[in-house]
């Protein structure tokens, strides 16, 4: 080691300089890439609970991973990730003491269930105590001596027993389909709160909010499991003339058919929101550059060729839409921003050629 060759000035302030340069660079995009991972593991750690801040402790990591692969200063980043660090160990003795309190609660629950269970054991008790009465009252008519007295009391004994049971069984049945009920209302009720959370009351496609949270969780997913994925960043042409010409409502009913065409070119997973004013984005699970650039020329081609009536406006003047798209595919190292930013840098060579119309990123490349 102590024979190591020493480069020269001239290779040191350039070719072994660069060489530096490029190692710490793809270090540090390794070490950025590795911290999100991490991240991601650390946010799993939560579960999603209102009562231990599990969003507020999320939003920390995302904050943390953003000033760690920052160009702030060293001492700045330290700083910045004792106090972290504490609010981390501030949310795991939360989340602690929030299960211990959930452990007691559950301990209660039991005994409330096993007091309710000795209840109902009480009334099975009363069942089958008439039952029992039923069976002495059985074995005393096997003494009668006449037959016809015996068909006679079994009569009446059969048709006792039968009221018994068809009591008990009317009231387990009355029980059953109370619980039943009240778990359907629960059901409903927590569904319809859920889609009232997600969802654009306008056009009925998905909301900002959600939509924001969909692409972080798939972006984050990839940097521990791979899955292809694109962006389709539409942008209705000329929409604000339709509101001038026309007026709000006819522009609301515009976007809202928009959305409704999409939705007949989309599959299941697929993933369509409201992403601001008379901007659509669209998620395609398991789609690379091509098949979504396949599709949003679709979509385009679609909305070019319809003429659309909305109710308000003048019935012999049909209004033409058109759509400029940007297509993006998701790489392994991106984040939410840096995906959107092509898609958005696509959009815009989507209206510079002319509108009605989809670009690509690859095309923004070819530019560039």
């Amino acid at each position: 080691m102590f024979n190591r060759k020493i480069p020269d000035e001239e290779t040191f302030s350039a070719e072994f300089l660069s060489k530096e340069l490029d190692d710490c660079r793809e270090r540090k995009e390794f070490l950025a890439v590795a911290v999100r991972a991490l991240a991601c593991y650390l946010k799993d750690f939560s579960f999603d609970l209102a009562d231990i801040d599990a969003d507020d402790y999320k939003k920390n990591i995302d904050e943390m991973v953003k000033s760690i692969v920052s160009n702030d200063s060293v001492g700045r980043i330290e700083r910045k990730l004792d106090r972290d660090y504490r609010e981390i160990a501030t949310f795991v003795t939360k989340k602690k003491r929030y299960f211990d309190d959930r452990e007691s609660e559950l301990k209660n629950l039991i005994e409330l269930l096993g007091k309710g269970l000795s209840d109902l054991i009480g009334e099975n008790r009363e069942f089958g105590h008439k039952i029992s009465q039923g069976n002495i009252r059985l074995e005393q008519i096997v003494n009668i001596d006449d037959i016809r007295r015996v068909k006679e009391s079994l009569r009446v004994e059969i048709d006792q027993m039968r009221d018994v049971v068809r009591e008990k069984q009317t009231r387990d049945e009355k029980l059953m389909n109370n619980l039943e009920k009240q778990v359907d209302v629960l059901r409903d009720d927590l569904e319809r709160v859920h889609k009232v959370a997600i969802t654009d009351p306008l056009t009925g496609a998905n909301n900002r909010y959600s939509f924001d949270t969909h692409l972080h969780n798939c972006v984050e997913r990839n940097l521990i499991e791979w899955k292809n994925f694109s962006i389709l960043l539409c942008d209705l042409d000329n929409f604000k003339a339709i509101n001038d010409t026309y007026g709000h409502p006819v522009g609301d009913a515009a976007l809202t058919a928009f959305v409704t065409e999409c939705q007949h070119f989309l599959r299941e997973d697929d993933y369509i929101a409201r992403y601001g004013g008379d901007e659509f984005i669209i998620l395609l699970k398991n789609a690379n550059l091509r098949n979504a650039v396949k599709k949003a020329g679709a979509i385009c081609q679609m909305l070019a060729s319809k003429q659309h009536y909305f109710r308000g406006q003048d019935v012999n003047t049909p209004i033409r839409m058109s759509v400029s798209i940007g297509v993006a595919e998701a790489h392994r190292r991106d984040t939410m921003q840096t995906l959107i930013e092509r898609a958005d840098a696509a959009l815009y060579q989507a209206k510079q050629a002319g509108r009605g119309r989809a670009a690509s990123e690859r095309e923004i490349k070819k530019a560039a």
